[in-house]
C-alpha cells in the first residue's frame, strides 16, 4: 500500500484472498455454461452417461433429442447406483480469446434442493490446459466437455452444480456455473401404477426469515402431485425437507365412465412435473428454485434366468421377463475377485427372453454375474440377484 521508511525499506503491505472477479467488459474471452430454465429446471451443458446403456464404443442415452440416442437430452441417462457414472459438463468460451488453466469443480447435494443455500459438497475438480475462443465459423469450437467419476451409494437423487473459476480479464464473472437436478422415477405396475415419493429440501438463499409456497406444474391430464406442505418457513440460509407423492390415473381400474366410455384414453405414459419453491420479492412473487421430476409410466417385471461359464472364458444364459415384453434393455454385469467389471448388453425378444453367448476371453475362476433390467425401455428397473459361476 505504502513506502513507510526508505532506508532500510520498509513497506504497508495488504494481503487478499477469495475476493471475487468483477467481469471486464473489454475482456476477450467468456467462460460460461448456460443457466438452468425456470421452466424445466435443467441445463443442456450437464448430463450423466451411465455405462449399462453403451452396447458400443459410442455413449447412448435413455433420454435423447429427436431420433438421434447420442444426443443426450434432459439428464441423459439415470444414474446407475453403486457402479462408476460420468457426469459431463460443457464448458464455452463465447470470447475470441484463448483461456489457459481453466478450473472446473463439480459439486452434489442430496436430497435436491429448491433454491441454493451454499450446501454443497466437491466431487472433484479438473484443470483444463486451454479452451479456445469461439469462432462463428465452426461449429463447436470455443467448447470443451469436462468429465468427473461418479458413484451414487444410495438410490438417492442428486443435484449437481458445476463452476468455472473466474479469471481477470473476462467478460462476465457471474455467468460461470449452472446446476442440473438428477430426478428420474418409474411409476411401475400394471393397474393401477405405483406413486412415486420425492424427496427434496426447500434451501433458502436469504439471510431473512422467508416465508416459501410450494407449488406444483406441468401435470398433463391424468396425472397428480400433492406436496406435504403447502408452504414452509425458513430460517437464514436455512433449509426445511418437504416431501412430494405422484401418481397417475393410466390403467386405472376405474377409468370407464358409467356408458362405457374410457375416461383416460388419452393419458400420456410420462410426466415432466415441476416441484417450485415461490417467495415475494418486494412486490414479486418469483421462484427461488425447483426440481424436475421426470416420472415414467412403466411395467413391473421381474426376471427369471440361469446362467453359466463356458470354456471360452465367457457366460452362457438364457431368462424372461414376467410378464413378457419385447425391446427391452438387459446388462449383464460379470466381476470378478477384485472388483473390475465386463458389460454384456442384449435386448428381449418378441417373447420377452434373451439367449446369451458371450464369449469374453475371460481368465478361468470364479465369477460373480448379475442382470439388470436397464432404464429406457417399457420395464421398469430391476435386477437378479447375484450368481457366482465358474468360468473356464
Amino acid at each position: 500500500d505504502a513506502l513507510v521508511q526508505a532506508r532500510p525499506a520498509v513497506y504497508r503491505v495488504r494481503v487478499k484472498w477469495n475476493q471475487f472477479i468483477a467481469g471486464d467488459p473489454n475482456g476477450k474471452f467468456d467462460l460460461t455454461l448456460t443457466p438452468w430454465n425456470t421452466d424445466l429446471w435443467e441445463t443442456p451443458d450437464i448430463w450423466i452417461d451411465s455405462p449399462r446403456n453403451n452396447s458400443g464404443a459410442t455413449p447412448i442415452y435413455e433420454q435423447f433429442e429427436g431420433s438421434d440416442n447420442t444426443r443426450p437430452r434432459l439428464n441423459g441417462d439415470r444414474p446407475w447406483v453403486k457402479h462408476d457414472n460420468t457426469i459431463i459438463a460443457r464448458i464455452r468460451n463465447t470470447g475470441p480469446q484463448a483461456v489457459k488453466d481453466v478450473y472446473v469443480s463439480v459439486y452434489t447435494t442430496s436430497p435436491p434442493g429448491i433454491g441454493d443455500n451454499g450446501n454443497w459438497s466437491l466431487l472433484d475438480t479438473v484443470v483444463l490446459p486451454t479452451v479456445d475462443g469461439h469462432d462463428p465459423a465452426k461449429s463447436g469450437s470455443g467448447e470443451q466437455l469436462v468429465k468427473v467419476r461418479w458413484q451414487p451409494a444410495a438410490d438417492a437423487h442428486s443435484c449437481i452444480k458445476v463452476a468455472v473459476f473466474p479469471q481477470i480479464g473476462e467478460i462476465e464473472t457471474r455467468n460461470n456455473f449452472a446446476q442440473e437436478n438428477v430426478f428420474t422415477f418409474d411409476s411401475a405396475g400394471s393397474s393401477s401404477h405405483d406413486p412415486v415419493l420425492i424427496e427434496a429440501m426447500v434451501r433458502s438463499p436469504f439471510s431473512i426469515y422467508k416465508r416459501v409456497d410450494m407449488v406444483v406444474r406441468g401435470l398433463p391430464y391424468g396425472w397428480h402431485a400433492v406436496v406435504d406442505h403447502h408452504w414452509v418457513w425458513t430460517s437464514p440460509k436455512g433449509e426445511r425437507a418437504v416431501r412430494a407423492v405422484v401418481w397417475t390415473d393410466l390403467n386405472a381400474p376405474y377409468s370407464f365412465t358409467p356408458d362405457g366410455m374410457q375416461r383416460h384414453e388419452h393419458i400420456v405414459p410420462q410426466a415432466l412435473a415441476r416441484i417450485e419453491g415461490w417467495t415475494a420479492f418486494d412486490d414479486r412473487w418469483l421462484p427461488i428454485g425447483g426440481i424436475l421430476a421426470d416420472v415414467k409410466a412403466t411395467r413391473k417385471v421381474s426376471f427369471h434366468w440361469e446362467v453359466s461359464g463356458n470354456a471360452r472364458g465367457g457366460i452362457t444364459g438364457q431368462g424372461c421377463l414376467q410378464p413378457g415384453l419385447p425391446n427391452v434393455p438387459i446388462t449383464v454385469e460379470v466381476k470378478d475377485r477384485s472388483g473390475a467389471t465386463v458389460l454384456v448388453h442384449a435386448l428381449t425378444d418378441a417373447q420377452g427372453c434373451i439367449t446369451l453367448q458371450a464369449d469374453l476371453g475371460l481368465p478361468p475362476g470364479d465369477y460373480q454375474v448379475q442382470a439388470f433390467v436397464t432404464a429406457g425401455g417399457a420395464a421398469a428397473e430391476t435386477e437378479t440377484e447375484p450368481h457366482v459361476v465358474r468360468i473356464g
